[in-house]
């Protein structure tokens, strides 16, 4: 958590506890709709604009303590200490501990490091897919439990469900041989 702030907490829940935020951006993600609050503090909230619930949260503050006095600078041998040990993971060029929440897989921390020194820069707890690969996994989950179709990552990716031909001229038949009128 973050000033008591959670994965999943809602858009009121973030401005009660953050105030108002210096400015918000759109985007997206793995296809999923994003919306992202910049916070004084150096505090990023990110909302999944379907669900209007928050999927991501990270600071570069120096000032944000976390667990066990975790903070801005701490070294590679203290996150281990505190966490346990984790690979370190290059994503975009930024080398990352990656530590998974036991009771929810799909919750990660992301601690970001200096690739020189290793000591930590950013702090990130996320629920979205870190990789393509990820985001076709969990996908196949989705598929799993029959969603709706508009709601399958697929379509988030294609950005719309269905597509509409109705417009489209009609195929000419097509035989072995070639074309025929």
């Amino acid at each position: 958590m973050m000033r008591g702030v959670a994965i999943g907490a809602t858009e009121s829940d973030v401005r009660s506890a953050f105030g108002a935020p210096d400015y918000d951006r759109d985007g997206r993600r793995w296809g999923i709709p994003l919306k992202t609050f910049t916070f004084p503090g150096a505090f990023e909230i990110t909302l999944n604009r379907r669900t209007h619930c928050v999927v991501e949260m990270k600071t570069t503050s120096r000032d944000y303590v976390a667990r066990a006095g975790v903070r801005y600078g701490a070294t590679s041998y203290y996150l281990k200490k505190i966490y346990g040990k984790a690979e370190r993971r290059y994503m975009e060029g930024r080398a990352y501990y990656v530590y998974e929440n036991p009771h929810a897989t799909h919750i990660r921390l992301l601690l970001e490091t200096d690739v020189e020194s290793g000591s930590l820069l950013s702090t990130c707890i996320t629920a979205l897919p870190l990789t393509k690969e990820e985001a076709d996994a969990w996908q196949l989950e989705e598929d799993g439990q029959d969603l709706p179709a508009e709601e399958s990552l697929t379509n988030l990716l294609a950005s719309q469900s269905d597509i509409d031909t109705s417009a489209l001229p009609e195929q000419p038949e097509v035989r072995l041989g070639g074309l025929t009128n």
